[in-house]
């Protein structure tokens, strides 16, 4: 275990970079992000981002970009590794989530966006397509499984969870939960969603949505995350603990606790060697 530079504030979201040597975090209500060196654990800088509070970030699997969304309504794509920008994408309202997923053959990249209206963009377009088509009005987190086919979005008012098959741009199935949920994310080889809501992990099936398994972790959980080649999801909670579940057994299989409060995010790199946590004092 590695503990990086500590940073002022609650670490509001996670990203690792495709090459592995890079990762970045944003602080909630601060107008830049962290950057560190994944491999040595150094901290590098400090990125600017613009003149409002940063809500989430993610890096797109080609490597190339580097997605940040703000909480007044804008995402800056950036270049990676240069981290120098060309052009902005205006959703309409405050961003609560951005996840990048795959073309059909792999040829380009999607860019999802969540806020008060779901909103897609084609990397090589340079400006916002259509949103998906279906009926999701608002979405608190986004997610793309690994192939890029699914989208996932939740909705914390309506308590809903949308999934679109996002080549075919057809609304597959839309489900409902008990409680409010926070966070979205896939199964390695996509045939699994998991759902974070109020304590639990809910699992379900891929494309029926059919509620299967339920992981009580024991405190609020902020945010879920997928192995990128394992079926394995992690949990953070507000208890203080990431734990590991099996994404096929809807089974405990480790639990960490770093006794660093409150942990509220979390995010795997993409060769799945490396897990990194945040939490509400700005540890990672």
């Amino acid at each position: 275990m590695r503990r990086f530079h500590d940073v002022r504030g609650r670490i509001a979201g996670l990203a690792s970079s495709a090459d592995v040597k890079t990762l970045m975090a944003c602080v909630r209500g601060a107008m830049k992000v962290a950057v560190w060196d994944l491999e040595t654990g150094a901290f590098r800088r400090w990125h600017p981002y613009a003149d409002e509070p940063v809500s989430s970030l993610a890096f797109s699997p080609d490597g190339k970009w580097l997605a940040v969304g703000s909480e007044v309504g804008m995402v800056l794509p950036y270049y990676y590794p240069e981290l120098n920008y060309d052009g902005e994408y205006h959703p309409g309202a405050p961003v609560s989530g951005v996840a990048f997923g795959w073309t059909e053959g792999r040829s380009d990249c999607r860019l999802a966006m969540a806020g008060d209206c779901i909103t897609v963009a084609l990397m090589s377009g340079g400006e916002i397509d259509k949103p998906p088509s279906g009926d999701a009005t608002s979405a608190a987190a986004v997610a793309f499984s690994a192939n890029g086919r699914w989208l996932a979005a939740v909705n914390g008012n309506t308590f809903a969870v949308h999934l679109w098959d996002a080549w075919a741009d057809r609304h597959e199935r839309t489900g409902e939960l008990d409680s409010e949920p926070r966070s979205v994310c896939f199964s390695a080889d996509g045939q699994v969603l998991a759902v974070a809501a109020a304590s639990r992990v809910w699992l379900t099936d891929v494309p029926s949505l059919r509620t299967w398994g339920a992981c009580a972790h024991g405190g609020r959980v902020a945010q879920v995350a997928g192995h990128p080649t394992r079926n394995l999801v992690a949990s953070a909670g507000a208890d203080g603990t990431v734990r590991f579940w099996s994404a096929d057994a809807a089974a405990g299989e480790r639990v960490y606790d770093w006794e660093m409060g409150g942990v509220t995010a979390v995010a795997f790199a993409p060769d799945g060697l490396t897990c990194a946590v945040g939490g509400v004092k700005g540890q990672v």
